[in-house]
């Protein structure tokens, strides 16, 4: 992408606020290619002091926001707002460790396998630790276009 998305705080690229947003660092970001850093800190809502980290299931989230990050890169490169993102379902998220420990570093990595013009899409995530795979995933997708599309106000 030609955007240089390393000027902007990842805050950006996702409509998560304050701690809500795991992501630390988008390392590289391409057409249909995202890595990004993340890791487990004390402040962290998902932080657990009797595991000495957070739970596995945990990675499921950073996939998507990873996936978010790429839309809203993409998003801020051709002028219109990150929109709303929602996970319709994950296959074979088996992680090969139960927790995610306190300040170790993960890099998670998404690749599109397709993503239709209606708001549907699917990755093909990883997590790894110190080059070694941890997780994968394949994670579907969808972001309409207009929130009202799928969101009725009351």
């Amino acid at each position: 992408m030609s955007f240089d998305f390393k000027s902007l705080p990842v805050e950006e690229f996702l409509p998560h606020a304050g701690k809500m947003v795991l992501i630390d660092e988008v390392i590289v970001c391409d057409k249909g290619h995202i890595e990004v850093k993340t890791s487990v800190r004390k402040d962290s809502l998902f932080y657990d002091a009797e595991l000495g980290g957070s739970n596995a299931m945990l990675g499921i989230e950073w996939m998507a926001q990873s996936i978010g990050t790429i839309a809203g890169i993409h998003a801020k490169q051709n002028n219109e707002p990150v929109r709303v993102g929602f996970l319709l379902g994950t296959r074979r998220y088996e992680p090969s460790k139960q927790v995610f420990e306190l300040d170790s570093e993960y890099i998670v990595k998404a690749d599109e396998l397709y993503n239709e013009d209606n708001g549907l899409a699917a990755f093909e995530c990883g997590i790894y630790q110190n080059g070694v795979t941890i997780a994968e995933s394949t994670l579907s997708v969808f972001s309409p276009k207009e929130l009202s599309e799928v969101i009725q106000e009351p």
